[in-house]
């Protein structure tokens, strides 16, 4: 385990220095991280550990990580396991639901908005969305409630 989360370390200061134009590879402050981040980690785990992932839990912005949970797994059960249901289950939760937890990015101060392009009406289009909300459909999509509340209920791993 390394105390510091970095970019690939070529182990080679030339390498190092051509790829990133310094002998050591850069650190990232993952605390600087402003996306939504959920991690499935193995408790048999060599390669990415529970230790690792917790540390790693406690350093990321907390408005950032929205789903952590452990699982009796190793590194590549969620491709090659036999019992891969749960996390399967969980992983596609995450994916059917990641649409409505992504933030928008935040505009500058200074920055204009882009303006929308005109759109052509298509009457069609227009006639089946009428129809749609006088049938009580809206459109709108059922989403989730705060994912950060949904972390902490689904989290097997304590502090």
């Amino acid at each position: 385990m390394t105390e510091t989360f970095q970019r690939y370390d070529y182990e080679d200061a030339k390498l190092n220095l051509h790829h990133y134009g310094q002998l050591s590879p850069p650190t990232i402050d993952v605390s600087q991280i402003k996306v939504p981040v959920a991690i499935m980690v193995g408790v048999s785990d060599t390669l990415a550990t529970l230790a690792d992932n917790m540390d790693l839990r406690k350093k990321l912005d907390p408005e950032s990580l929205f789903f952590f949970k452990s699982y009796e797994a190793d590194h590549v059960s969620l491709i090659l396991g036999k019992d891969t249901d749960i996390m399967n289950k969980d992983l596609l939760d995450l994916l059917k639901h990641s649409s409505s937890t992504v933030p928008k990015p935040e505009q500058k101060p200074d920055q204009k908005p882009n303006p929308k392009p005109e759109q052509k009406t298509d009457p069609k289009a227009e006639h089946n969305r009428e129809q749609n909300g006088k049938n009580g459909k809206n459109g709108k999509e059922k989403k989730m409630g705060k994912q950060i509340d949904l972390a902490a209920s689904q989290s097997t791993v304590t502090e």
